[in-house]
C-alpha cells in the first residue's frame, strides 16, 4: 500500500494512472478508491477533481454493465475523505 501511495503522490499523471487504472479492473476498485481519497486528502477537491473524473469514467462504464458497486464505493470513500479533510 505504501508503494501505491508513493506512486500516486509523485504527480498528477501518476495519480490519474493509479486511480483510473485501478478502477478499470473490477477487483482492484478498492485501490482506486484509496488512491483517490489520498489525492483528495492531500490536494483538496479543486486540485483532485481532474484525477477523480478519470476514475469516475470507468466506474460509470461498470455501472452501465450492471455493477454499481464500483461507483458507489468510490463516491462513498471520496465523500468520507472530504468530510475528514473539512473536519481537521
Amino acid at each position: 500500500m505504501r508503494a501505491l501511495a508513493e506512486f500516486t503522490m509523485r504527480g498528477r499523471m501518476q495519480a490519474t494512472l493509479a486511480v483510473a487504472g485501478s478502477a478499470v479492473v473490477p477487483l482492484l476498485f478498492w485501490l482506486s478508491a484509496a488512491a483517490g481519497s489520498l489525492v483528495l486528502l492531500r490536494r483538496g477537491f479543486g486540485d483532485a477533481f481532474g484525477v477523480l473524473a478519470w476514475a469516475v469514467l470507468p466506474a460509470m462504464f461498470w455501472w452501465y454493465l450492471g455493477d454499481p458497486s464500483i461507483l458507489l464505493v468510490l463516491l462513498g470513500t471520496l465523500t468520507l475523505a472530504q468530510i475528514l479533510r473539512a473536519s481537521t
